[in-house]
C-alpha cells in the first residue's frame, strides 16, 4: 500500500496520511461505466469453426520478402553484417532470477533484464551507406538464452524508416518491418522472441539522413530460459506424466486454445487463451479470453504471442502476434484481449454460455500445461468456497489435471458432440499430477459476461477499461510506482474511489463530468505524493537536475523519460510501503543507484575523479542552483568525507535529498510526472513535437502563479494544494492522448 510523506520527515509513519487526509477536501462523484446487461440474465452463443487454409505455395520466404520489398537490407545489399564490435553482450542470469513467483498456475519462462545503458544505434551500432539511405545493425546476446525479445522505447520513425529484428541463429526468422510510432501507435512495444541468444536490430535510415541520436531506445530485453515448446528433446519442462492427449472429438472444440507467452513485470509468462464467439455467429470475430492475472495491461497485451494447433510435440509452429487490451477485472480474474495480428485458418471460436453447471455437472478443461503441447482434463464441479475476493468455480478431475502454464484456459459444459460451451477460465488451485485430489477454481463466465457484453454482442460499442475503477487504480501504480498493486494498497485505493464515484450519480452533466475528473485526480495525487514514488521517481529527478545542466540531450535542463524509466525502476525494485523489510530494500537499492550512477561515463566526464571534494560539492550545487554555503554544502562535504566512489555517492545524494532542493524543484517536476506518468513521454514529444514544451510551460506558468515561490512552502500539503486549484490532473486524466493509450476516447 502507499503512504503519503510528511514533508519534514524523510520516511514518514503516520497512519492517518496512508489515508489521504490531505485530499479529503474533496466530495467525489461518478458511477462506472454500467453494463449494458445486467448480471445474471441468460445469454449464449455457438463455436464457429473457421474454413481450413487453403493448400497453396508458400508466400513467407525470404524471397518473397524481398520482392516485396519486405526485407531487411542486409538480405539485399551483399556486405551488410552484423560487427562483433557492435554486439552488446549480457552474461547468463543468476539462477534467482530463473525461480518461479508464486502463481502457480501461470508459468514463468523468462526474466526482463534491463540494460546498464539504454542502446542507441547512433552511439552503438555498425553503420552503412546504401544507395538510399543508411543502414544501422546492433545486437544483442543473452548468454544461454532459448530465446530473446526487445523492448523498443521512445519510437518516433521518419517517414520511409524501417525497423527489423531478426535472430542471430537464424537469419530467416524475421521480424518487422516497424515504421512510425511502432504497432500501437504509442512508441513502445516488444518485438516477438527469436530463437537463440542473440538478436539483431537493424535500423534503415532513408536519404542523407545524419543524425547521431536516433529516434528509438533499447532499455530491456527479455531472456527466455524455460520453454517446451523450443526443447527440443524431453527435459523437465515437459507437463506432467498424468496429463492426457486431447482426445478426437475434442479436437475441434480444442482448435480454438492457444498457448500464450508475454512479457510481465519482470518476466516473461506462459498462460492458456480462448478464442470466443460472438452472437453475431459470422465468423469475425477475434477476441480472446484469459485470466487477468496473465495478462492486465496495454503493454503486456501488446507483448502477447499465441501459438495455435500445439497438439502434438511435432506440431508445426503457427503464430499470431499482438493484440489489444478490451476488459479486465478481478471478480472473476478474466481478461478480454482482441487480437491485432491475422488469425490462421481452421481455428474455432468457441460457444459460450451464462448459464452456471450445477454441483457435480460434469465438465471439460484444455490447456498448455508447463507451456507443453495442448491436454485435456475430465472432472465435474464440486462444491465449496472460493478463494478470497474470487467468484469461481470449484472443479475436480477424475483424469488429467492442470499445471503451470495453464493460467486462463476455458472450462466447457456438455459432451463434445453436443455444442459444449465455455462458462469460465482458470484461475488458480492446488491441482498438479503429485495432487490429483486437489481443486481448480474458475472464474465464472456469468460474472465476467457484463464486462465484455457490447463486444459479444452484434454490435459492440467501444469500452475504454480507464472508465472502471479496478483498472484505473492498478495503471497510477504502473504509471508511478513501477509496479503492480499490492492487495492491501489496492483494496484501499479502489474503495476509495469507488465512494468518491458514488457521490456523482449517473448522470452526464457538466458538473458530473467534473466531478468524475476530479474524483480521479485525487487518487492520481495521492501516487505522487506518497513516500514511494518521493524517494524512487521524484529523488531520480532531483538526481538529474543535481548532476547535469541543460544541454541538447536534456532541453530545459530536464531528464529524458527513458532515463527516468529506467532508474526509477531500479530504485523502486522490490519496494512495496508498509510490506516488512521495504525501508531496507529501498535503502539498498538507493546506495546501489547511487553507486553505479557516479561512476557513469557521462557523469565522470564532468565531475572528473581527480576533482577535490570542495569541487566537487561545490560544482553539484552550482548546478542545481542551491547555494555553494550553508547548511546544503556542510551536509554535502561531511556525506563525501574520504571520497572516493562511496563519497561522490553520499555527497550526490545529500544534494538531491535536500529540503531545499524537494521544494525548489516541486513544480517542475509535478508537471513533467504528467508526461511521463499519464503520456509516457516527454514533454516535447509527440503531438508536442510542433512547439517543443508548449504544453509544459503552459501547466508550470499556472502552477506558479496559483503556488508562488515554492521554497516558502514548508509542507506537502502547502505544495499540494496549488495543484488541485490549477486542475492540472484532472485535465491530463481525461485528456484524449492518455485515454488512447487504453482503448478509444
Amino acid at each position: 500500500m502507499i503512504r503519503i510523506p510528511h514533508f519534514t520527515s524523510r520516511r514518514a509513519t503516520d497512519s492517518r496520511r496512508s489515508k489521504l487526509n490531505s485530499l479529503a477536501v474533496y466530495v467525489f462523484c461518478a458511477l462506472l461505466l454500467a453494463a449494458s446487461v445486467a448480471r445474471g440474465q441468460e445469454a449464449s452463443a455457438p463455436s464457429f469453426r473457421l474454413p481450413d487454409a487453403p493448400a497453396g505455395k508458400q508466400t513467407s520466404t525470404i524471397e518473397a520478402r524481398i520482392r516485396r520489398g519486405e526485407a531487411p537490407l542486409s538480405r539485399i545489399y551483399e556486405g551488410i553484417a552484423l560487427d562483433s564490435s557492435a554486439i552488446y553482450r549480457l552474461p547468463p542470469l543468476e539462477k534467482r532470477e530463473m525461480g518461479q513467483d508464486g502463481s502457480a498456475k501461470r508459468l514463468k519462462i523468462g526474466a526482463v533484464r534491463i540494460l546498464p545503458e539504454t542502446l542507441e544505434p547512433g552511439a552503438n551500432a555498425r553503420i552503412y551507406r546504401v544507395p538510399n539511405g543508411r543502414v544501422s545493425l546492433i545486437g544483442i546476446e543473452s548468454a544461454a538464452a532459448l530465446q530473446v525479445r526487445v523492448q523498443f522505447m521512445n519510437v518516433n520513425l521518419p517517414k520511409g524508416a524501417k525497423l527489423f529484428v531478426y535472430s542471430m541463429r537464424n537469419r530467416d526468422e524475421i521480424y518487422g518491418s516497424f515504421e512510425g510510432r511502432g504497432p500501437l501507435g504509442n512508441g513502445e512495444f516488444w518485438t516477438p522472441p527469436v530463437e537463440g541468444d542473440g538478436i539483431i536490430i537493424e535500423y534503415f535510415s532513408p536519404g542523407d539522413e545524419s543524425r547521431t541520436v536516433f529516434p528509438f531506445q533499447i532499455s530491456r530485453i527479455t531472456h527466455i530460459f524455460k520453454d517446451a515448446a523450443v526443447i527440443e528433446t524431453p527435459s523437465t519442462d515437459a507437463a506432467g506424466l498424468c496429463n492426457l492427449s486431447v482426445t478426437a472429438e475434442w479436437a475441434n472444440i480444442a482448435k480454438s486454445v492457444g498457448r500464450l507467452s508475454f512479457v510481465s513485470g519482470g518476466g516473461s509468462y506462459v498462460c492458456t487463451g480462448t478464442l470466443l464467439n460472438t452472437q453475431a455467429n459470422d465468423g469475425s470475430s477475434k477476441y480472446l479470453l484469459t485470466a487477468n492475472h496473465c495478462i492486465s495491461t496495454p503493454a503486456e497485451a501488446q507483448s502477447l504471442r499465441v501459438r495455435w494447433f500445439y497438439d502434438t510435440p511435432s506440431s508445426a509452429p503457427v503464430f499470431t502476434d499482438g493484440s489489444s487490451l478490451l476488459a479486465t477485472g478481478t471478480q472473476s480474474d478474466f481478461t478480454l484481449l482482441q487480437l491485432t495480428g491475422a488469425l490462421p485458418g481452421g481455428v474455432t471460436l468457441a460457444g459460450w454460455t451464462t448459464t452456471m453447471p450445477t454441483v457435480s455437472t460434469p465438465v471439460t478443461g484444455i490447456h498448455h500445461p508447463a507451456g507443453d503441447y495442448k491436454r485435456i482434463a475430465f472432472g465435474g464441479r464440486r462444491a465449496g468456497g472460493c478463494p478470497a475476493g474470487l467468484m469461481c468455480l470449484p472443479v475436480g478431475w477424475d483424469a488429467g489435471t492442470t499445471e503451470g502454464g495453464s493460467s486462463g484456459s476455458g472450462l466447457w459444459v456438455g459432451s463434445a458432440s453436443s455444442a459444449p460451451q465455455l462458462v469460465g477460465n482458470l484461475s488458480g488451485g492446488d491441482a498438479s499430477c503429485s495432487n490429483l485430489t486437489g481443486s481448480d477454481y474458475y472464474g465464472r463466465f456469468d460474472i465476467t459476461y457484463p464486462s465484455i457484453a457490447s463486444y459479444l454482442s452484434p454490435t459492440p460499442p467501444p469500452i475504454n477499461p480507464l472508465d472502471t475503477v479496478d483498472y484505473f487504480v492498478r495503471q497510477q501504480y504502473r504509471d508511478f510506482l513501477n509496479r503492480e498493486a499490492d492487495a492491501s494498497g489496492l483494496q484501499f485505493w479502489t474503495q476509495t474511489l469507488q465512494g468518491y464515484l458514488n457521490a456523482c450519480g449517473t448522470t452526464n452533466t457538466a458538473e458530473a463530468v467534473t466531478c468524475r475528473a476530479r474524483a480521479k485526480a485525487a487518487v492520481s495525487e495521492a501516487f505522487f505524493v506518497s513516500v514511494e514514488f518521493q524517494e524512487t521517481g521524484y529523488l531520480v529527478y532531483r538526481l538529474y537536475k543535481s548532476a547535469y545542466p541543460e544541454s541538447p540531450a536534456r532541453p530545459r535542463g530536464l531528464l529524458r523519460f527513458t532515463e527516468f524509466l529506467r532508474d526509477a525502476q531500479a530504485i523502486g525494485s522490490g519496494v512495496v510501503v508498509n510490506q516488512p523489510g521495504w525501508e531496507q530494500k529501498l535503502e539498498a537499492n538507493t546506495q546501489s543507484l547511487m553507486r553505479e550512477f557516479v561512476q557513469r561515463g557521462e557523469f565522470t566526464a564532468r565531475f572528473p575523479e581527480t576533482m577535490t571534494g570542495e569541487g566537487y560539492v561545490s560544482l553539484l550545487l552550482t548546478t542545481v542552483n542551491l547555494p555553494t554555503t550553508g547548511t546544503e554544502k556542510d551536509a554535502a562535504l561531511n556525506a563525501y568525507a574520504a571520497g572516493g566512489v562511496e563519497g561522490r555517492a553520499r555527497a550526490l545524494r545529500s544534494v538531491a535529498e535536500s529540503n531545499l532542493l524537494f521544494r525548489k524543484e516541486f513544480n517542475k517536476a509535478f508537471v513533467l510526472m504528467q508526461y511521463f506518468g499519464y503520456l509516457r513521454r516527454n514533454a516535447d514529444e509527440g503531438q508536442d513535437a510542433a512547439q517543443p514544451f508548449a504544453g509544459y510551460d503552459f501547466w508550470l506558468t499556472k502552477l506558479n502563479n496559483e503556488s508562488g515561490d515554492t521554497t516558502n512552502l514548508q509542507t506537502i500539503d502547502a505544495l499540494l494544494a496549488p495543484t488541485k486549484r490549477a486542475q492540472m490532473v484532472e485535465a491530463f486524466v481525461v485528456t484524449g492522448e492518455y485515454r488512447r493509450r487504453f482503448g478509444p476516447e
